[in-house]
């Protein structure tokens, strides 16, 4: 085990250290929250499954918008986000990526709803999965989904 200078919070204690965000596929706590996350960025800067070596820290700038299309029935939903590694090994580029999401939501009852999407992630070279791969180029990645919940 080595020392570490990385930000220490509860949820690492527990083992997750991820945080809660506007887009889909790089916030490993957002819209998408189910599992399908798997590029998702930690608060430490690492990737989520695995994050030795690919640097500390992150930044992050993300906005969203939410609105009624159909009052009661229909919403809408979008969100943009951008990433960057605060510190990186040297050599190493500390471009996270970008993500853009986008969903609705239709409402058959009060309980139950459809919710369908697309999220559109461009992963750049200073990404854990790029890194580890020794990639050093961005790669982009689209989601589409859909989901039937029963939610109270």
């Amino acid at each position: 085990s080595t020392d570490s200078d990385a930000f220490i919070t509860p949820a690492t204690i527990v083992g997750t250290t991820g945080y809660w965000g506007y887009v889909g596929k790089l916030n490993v706590q957002g819209p998408t929250d189910t599992g399908i996350d798997g590029q998702a960025i930690n608060i430490d800067g690492s990737v989520y499954h695995n994050g030795d070596g690919v640097g500390t820290g992150i930044t992050t700038v993300q906005a969203n918008v939410a609105l009624p299309l159909i009052e009661g029935k229909l919403d809408g939903y979008g969100a943009v986000g951008w990433f960057k590694a605060n510190e990186v090994p040297a050599g190493q580029d500390d471009d996270i990526g970008f993500d853009l999401y986008a969903q609705v939501k239709y409402r058959f009852s009060e309980h139950m709803a459809l919710e369908a999407g697309v999220d559109y992630v461009s992963l750049g070279e200073g990404h854990p999965d790029n890194v580890t791969a020794g990639a050093n180029e961005s790669r982009t990645m689209t989601l589409v989904f859909s989901r039937l919940q029963l939610e109270f």
